[in-house]
């Protein structure tokens, strides 16, 4: 059997080779490596913001600023999905939804959290849900940006309680 030992100190990783057999266990020495950060990738929202720069002054901000609203709901249903039944958010209600599917509770929760990010930051204009009957306007008082976004907040919410995919869908228009 082969096993690997292996510990990271800030740029560097150490792995050691350990084989071991019916009587005997042999260390290799370790291997080092260094990680290159440039190759490690980049945030969405720091991918965003260099794009934006790119644009220069032919870009206002607001697209920059709704797709880091929309990444704040993705990153917070990640956190909900990862979590699953430890935080009570599998199950089924007793509601369905515009495409007359039966609702988990995951899927209202998601979409709770899709308004929440973008209905006070004043990159959109209204919102359309496959959780909703309806286009959702901003309440009176909200602040309005240029862009409808459409969403359905969690796609194959079915799969989680079998520990399959699932991810969000949205569409942005100006």
């Amino acid at each position: 059997m082969l096993l690997f030992s292996s510990f990271s100190l800030i740029k560097k990783t150490y792995i050691r080779p350990i084989l071991i057999n019916a009587n005997t266990v042999e260390f290799a020495p370790f291997v080092t490596f260094e990680v290159d950060m440039q190759k490690l990738g980049t945030t969405l929202s720091s991918f965003i913001i260099d794009e934006q720069r790119k644009l220069g002054g032919k870009a206002s901000g607001e697209f920059t600023g709704l797709l880091n609203d929309i990444t704040i709901a993705c990153k917070g249903i990640s956190n909900l999905v990862n979590r699953g039944d430890l935080a009570g958010v599998l199950g089924v209600t007793e509601t369905e939804n515009s495409m007359g599917d039966v609702q988990k509770k995951m899927d209202l929760i998601a979409n709770d959290m899709f308004i929440d990010a973008l209905e006070n930051n004043g990159h959109c204009a209204g919102m359309a849900s496959e959780e909703l009957d309806e286009v959702l306007t901003l309440p009176d008082g909200k602040p309005r940006g240029h862009y409808l976004v459409t969403f359905d907040p969690l796609d194959g919410s079915s799969n989680m309680d079998i520990n399959m995919d699932v991810g969000a869908i949205f569409s942005v228009l100006k």
